[in-house]
């Protein structure tokens, strides 16, 4: 998200979430495939042991929960429509009517799908019993509405280093360290990501990289997105310490995970991570 609005208020170039998809889903399956391999057969192998402990946990958790409720039912029709609006946004803009007072087609943005589907969450009943519907405000008070100022406070502090000269010199130096080599240039600037996501946000990195990542793409003509679509790729794979992403706290949390076994596990995952991003950008990017 943060990529794509910098894209779409700097650069004026959109980037729809089924575009995304194509993009980030085949690099997303490959590692999911080569983490299950790499930590079942390789790093920690228990692909012999039977877990009949956890199928009976499973199975409790099943039973606790019960069966699904309307509103849960309802809850799901809202959000599995709202996803297939946002993907499917681009293809439905041209078949639009035209609005009768300005004479524009009806503006199906992914700000309008998202703000219609909270609209929505407001009106439709959830359940019965408590003769509410799906959201009420005292939920809404504690969502971390934060969020908006990171994102937002990203986005300025990237246009005023932009007007400023910072990220054209930042580029600069970039540039002159790669040599003109593209491919160099790619893996240099995911083996950054992937390993300043392990000490920092990768919400804060995207938001530092990708104006850097753009200019450089542009000063060596090329397509933005070629460099800056890895890159963003690569701040979500935080593998190797507890401190990098909350999922890795969580895990780590347990007592079950040592520090030293996170990092020896999490190095493999990351080197994985290089090679299948750097591969999918040379064969899905625009170049």
């Amino acid at each position: 998200l943060v990529m794509r609005g910098y894209f779409e208020n700097s650069l004026g170039i959109e980037v729809p979430f089924f575009q995304w998809m194509i993009w980030a889903m085949p690099v997303m399956l490959v590692i999911l495939v080569a983490t299950y391999i790499l930590l079942t057969f390789v790093i920690f192998p228990c692909h012999r042991f039977k877990l009949d402990r956890a199928e009976q946990v499973f199975a409790a958790e099943r039973e606790r929960l019960g069966a699904s409720s309307g509103a849960q039912w309802r809850m799901l029709a809202v959000f599995a429509t709202t996803a297939l609006l946002w993907m499917s946004s681009g293809f439905l803009r041209p078949f639009l009517p035209e609005l009768p007072l300005t004479g524009k087609p009806i503006p199906l943005t992914d700000e309008v799908i998202a703000i219609v589907a909270a609209i929505a969450l407001f009106v439709i009943p959830g359940e019965q019993r408590d003769k509410r519907a799906l959201l009420d405000w005292q939920s809404t008070t504690r969502l971390p509405w934060g969020i908006l100022l990171l994102f937002g406070g990203g986005l300025s502090l990237a246009g005023g280093l932009e007007k400023t000269g910072v990220i054209q010199a930042l580029s600069d130096v970039v540039q002159q360290m790669a040599g003109g080599q593209i491919l160099l240039l790619l893996v240099l600037l995911v083996t950054l990501a992937i390993y300043l996501t392990e000490v920092m946000s990768n919400v804060a990195l995207v938001q530092v990289l990708v104006p850097v990542v753009a200019a450089v793409a542009l000063g060596l003509d090329l397509n933005p997105l070629y460099l800056a679509v890895p890159t963003t790729l690569a701040s979500s794979c935080a593998f190797m310490l507890p401190m990098a992403t909350p999922p890795n706290a969580i895990v780590f949390a347990t007592g079950h995970v040592t520090v030293r076994q996170m990092i020896r596990a999490g190095f493999w995952l990351n080197a994985v991570s290089l090679l299948v991003i750097v591969l999918g950008a040379i064969l899905l990017l625009p170049r």
